[in-house]
C-alpha cells in the first residue's frame, strides 16, 4: 500500500522553494496537505488503497477527509500514535542533532516554540467514520508493526 506523508511534500517544497520563517513553513504546510489529499484522491479513484501520515488537525483536516469519503466512498482506519511530552522532546532533539529532520522544519521555527508544542500538544483521532487504533510508541512490542498491520486488516 502506498504511504504518503505530509513531510514528503513539504520537504520537496523546501528543497525547491527554500525556507525562511514560521509563516512560510505554515504556508508550505497547507500546500503540502492539499497535495497529500489530492494524491490520495487520485490513488483512491484508481482503486488503490493508500495510507496517509501527518499530524492531522481536526479543525483543518477533518473537512477535506470527509469530502474525500463522500466522493470516493472510502473507509478510514485511523492509527493515533502517542508518547509522553518528555519523550517527544527527546526524540525531537535527537532528530535535530542527527540531522534526521529536514533543516527547513527546524530553521523556520524557534526551538522553544517547537518544544512548547511538543510538551503541550495532544492529537486526538479525527471525527471520521471508522475504527481508531491507539498506539503508545513508548511501549511497543518487538513485533508491533506486524500486529498493527494485522489489526488494520481485521478492521
Amino acid at each position: 500500500m502506498p504511504l504518503l506523508s505530509k513531510d514528503l511534500f513539504k520537504e520537496t517544497l523546501f528543497d525547491e522553494l527554500g525556507w525562511s520563517d514560521r509563516a512560510w513553513s505554515r504556508r508550505l504546510g497547507g500546500t503540502s496537505m492539499a497535495l497529500l489529499f489530492q494524491s490520495a484522491t487520485a490513488l483512491l479513484e484508481a482503486g488503490q488503497s493508500v495510507a496517509l501520515e501527518s499530524n492531522f488537525f481536526a479543525e483543518w483536516d477533518t473537512p477535506p477527509l470527509r469530502q474525500l469519503a463522500e466522493k470516493i466512498a472510502c473507509r478510514f482506519v485511523q492509527v493515533v500514535c502517542t508518547a509522553s511530552g518528555p519523550t517527544l522532546v527527546e526524540r525531537y532533539k535527537r532528530r535535530i542533532v542527527t540531522r534526521e529532520r529536514h533543516p527547513g522544519h527546524t530553521e523556520s521555527e524557534p526551538l522553544e516554540d517547537a518544544l512548547s508544542r511538543l510538551l503541550n500538544g495532544h492529537w486526538d483521532a479525527l471525527d471520521l467514520d471508522g475504527p481508531v487504533i491507539q498506539v503508545d510508541t513508548e511501549r511497543l512490542a518487538p513485533d508491533y508493526l506486524e500486529a498493527l498491520v494485522e489489526e488494520i486488516r481485521q478492521e
